[in-house]
């Protein structure tokens, strides 16, 4: 819930040549930015530390977003619904922050002949953009429901959130082969390695999740465990499909209209509030679940957490390499996995460990795939000067 504090971290401004596409969709469809890598980008050794601590940054701020997520998880829709709130957080801030930089450069803010939806031809609403906004908010409020049901039936079915936290690297492989179909982007050897540890990702955790069914039986309403992993293994699959969609969305509008990824994030985030809110009202009013104020800013906690790790993502990739930045992001799977252990006591069976530990393996292989490339060339090249 996938993805700012000024328009040169929040969605990336900084563009390499020969862009690779697990790289830039990756970071589009997680992040709803357009942040890509080159083949040789050089950065400074200081500058690359700063990027992995931002990217590990990142991660620890996913994974404490979605675990607290995870706890609250078994609310369902009401989950989601309140979830969404910490982004209007980070709209706020953003356009306070904003604000305060026009006034000190002496800027106007806002204007109409600087807007968006402004269709510089005819001086009126570009209508384009207008659904382009509608497109996105509705992908942003989906994917997150995708999310929580994914977290929800992983409660029902006693496992361990972290561990499927690893599915959602699955948006890397979903990119790049929409984009090779969508925008006839090359497909790569690193892209079939990590297909391959992605679906022995999922067979483990089919199976790990059938064993640890077998070992607790039913459920209180006569439901079998292995039914609800199965479930929750689904919805883990949906959401990176919902992550790349959404990113090629971004990627189409920002290279055919010339739409800010920025802007159409935090458009976006507001009406995906509004959206939001006005269902939450309608869920407090007429449900059986009360309003409990330290739940509910625990909840809007979770997906501020997200937004924040998105911020500090996309300053890392600025930084440095993007292959490596979303690798050492991937931490989040092992944090999650660890809290869920020592603070729910939810430990994970070998086969669930070892099936995770494939996603992990198949999302670093993409995303770290052109770097090892370029080692191996240079390496090679090396050997042969000498």
């Amino acid at each position: 819930m996938s993805q700012p504090i000024d328009k040169t971290t929040s969605m990336g401004v900084t563009k390499y040549q020969d862009v690779n596409i697990d790289h830039e969709d990756l970071s589009k469809s997680l992040l709803g930015k357009d942040q890509v890598q080159g083949e040789n980008p050089l950065k400074p050794p200081r500058q690359e530390m700063k990027s992995i601590m931002l990217a590990a940054t990142a991660g620890v701020c996913f994974a404490l977003g979605n675990y607290v997520l995870g706890i609250h998880a078994d609310l369902g829709v009401l989950a989601r619904e309140v979830s969404e709130n910490g982004s209007l957080v980070f709209v706020i801030i953003f356009l306070l922050f904003s604000i305060v930089k026009s006034k000190y450069q002496g800027k106007t803010y806002w204007s109409w002949e600087s807007c968006n939806f402004r269709d510089q031809e005819t001086d009126g609403i570009h209508w384009i953009k207008v659904f382009g906004t509608v497109v996105y908010t509705l992908i942003n409020v989906i994917q997150g429901f995708l999310v929580v049901f994914t977290f929800q039936f992983a409660t029902y079915a006693n496992m361990n959130q972290g561990i499927l936290t690893s599915l959602f690297s699955f948006s890397a492989i979903f990119s790049a082969l929409l984009a090779y179909f969508i925008f006839q982007d090359r497909l790569r050897i690193w892209h079939g390695i990590g297909i391959v540890f992605m679906i022995l990702c999922i067979v483990g955790l089919g199976i790990g999740s059938e064993e640890e069914s077998e070992l607790e039986g039913l459920d209180e309403s006569g439901h079998s465990l292995f039914f609800y992993s199965l479930i929750s293994i689904l919805f883990g699959i949906l959401c990176p499909v919902c992550f790349s969609v959404g990113g090629l969305v971004v990627r189409y509008f920002s290279d055919n209209y010339n739409y800010c990824p920025i802007d159409l994030t935090i458009s976006c985030y507001f009406w995906s509030n509004v959206i939001l809110i006005i269902c939450m009202i309608f869920t407090f009013e007429y449900g059986s679940h009360p309003f409990i104020l330290s739940e509910y800013l625990q909840i809007a906690a979770s997906g501020l957490l997200t937004a924040i790790g998105v911020v500090f993502l996309n300053m890392a990739v600025t930084c440095g390499l993007a292959g490596p930045v979303f690798a050492l992001a991937n931490i989040q799977v092992i944090i999650q996995t660890i809290l869920q252990v020592l603070i729910n006591g939810k430990v994970p069976n070998l086969i669930e460990i070892i099936a995770a530990a494939l996603g992990v393996i198949g999302a670093c292989t993409i995303a770290l795939g052109p770097d090892i490339k370029n080692l191996i060339q240079n390496l090679s090249e090396r050997s042969k000067t000498q």
